[in-house]
């Protein structure tokens, strides 16, 4: 008796021990978040970071929160100009335009489902409001006539169907953050980008970027990248798995991080899971200090339907630094740290 007394109490202190353990996790957890919020960063982003990134933007907040830039700002995108731009081109001209051609063969076979549906069937399925499902039919029907009139493609829609609400516009929050890790003799910056949909965007046909470029010819180390792709119906579902993005670097002068807005199937019954959070981290360093001033410049680019430039380039003159986006790109607003080295 004494012995399985004696093993009660045991299990008992573990027990005790590890929800003493989980609880004070939870505390910490919700504490430093806290720390970032405080500081500037968009509590939508946060999901974004790495455990590891969150961590050190915590510890170099803690200790020198002048030594931190944090900067946070919102993109807001058209899914009703989309839609209809979307159906006003055939697959293969869209492919053309850098569209992926399996995403344009789903986008499509979406959109025509929507379009057999009645406005109250896409309102309860898209959780919108009757005038809100009436004007997304309305921007199939108009995409529809547009196809038909060839004369669209030279030109933009002159009369795009628009409306408020959740259905017509989705928003993206982007967050940049530049913490100094320099010493009195060497520059040194560590750069951390985030984005997070809070919403589902309706056409994912084409791949995004993050772009960020800097002056000074600095160097780059470090370099690491994550998008994390979920399911989704009217909102955000379960998440499906995170992928690096691919890169493109300018040396000493910027990156292009890449990724795709949507992945193929993974499987026949479910949607084309799309990102949802992603980001991007970098070091920037020179090995001795010259006494100039420059700026870490930064961008979250969407892809459009559009038959203007995709091109994105950087400009750099000593400290000077610029980012070329061309008219494809819905484009938050670009976001600058001044740092020296």
């Amino acid at each position: 008796m004494k012995k399985v007394m004696s093993l009660l109490v045991v299990f008992a202190l573990i027990f005790s021990f590890a929800t003493v353990s989980v609880y004070a996790a939870d505390e910490a957890t919700v504490d430093s978040e806290a720390i970032l919020v405080e500081n500037g960063f968009s509590e939508d982003n946060i999901d974004a970071l790495s455990e590891t990134v969150k961590e050190e933007l915590v510890q170099a907040l803690e200790e020198n929160p002048d030594a931190v830039d944090i900067k946070t700002t919102v993109l807001e995108i058209d899914n009703l100009a989309e839609v209809e731009s979307f159906l006003s081109y055939t697959d293969q001209e869209l492919i053309d335009m850098g569209a992926d051609p399996d995403a344009v063969i789903a986008a499509r076979r979406e959109l025509e489902e929507e379009s057999n549906k009645t406005e109250a069937q896409i309102a309860e399925a898209k959780n919108v409001s009757l005038a809100e499902a009436k004007y997304f039919k309305k921007a199939i029907d108009k995409g529809h006539s547009n196809y038909k009139n060839k004369s669209y493609k030279s030109k933009k829609s002159e009369n795009p169907v628009t409306a408020s609400g959740s259905i017509s516009t989705t928003k993206l929050t982007y967050t940049q953050s530049v913490t100094n890790q320099s010493t009195s003799t060497q520059p040194k910056y560590k750069v951390n980008l985030a984005y997070t949909w809070k919403t589902v965007y309706d056409l994912a046909v084409f791949t995004d970027e993050i772009v960020a470029g800097w002056g000074g010819n600095l160097n780059t180390q470090s370099i690491s990248s994550t998008s994390s792709y979920y399911d989704w119906g009217s909102s955000w579902g379960s998440f499906y798995k995170s992928q690096a993005m691919s890169k493109v670097e300018t040396p000493n002068a910027g990156i292009e991080f890449k990724f795709p807005q949507a992945l193929a199937y993974c499987n026949l019954w479910n949607n084309r899971p799309k990102t949802k959070t992603g980001s991007a981290t970098f070091t920037l360093y020179q090995t001795k200090k010259q006494g100039y001033d420059t700026k870490v410049i930064s961008v979250y680019c969407h892809r459009v339907i559009s038959l203007s430039s995709a091109s994105i380039g950087f400009s750099k003159s000593g400290p000077s630094i610029g980012l070329s986006i061309g008219g494809a790109w819905d484009q938050s607003p670009q976001k600058a740290t001044t740092i020296g080295y």
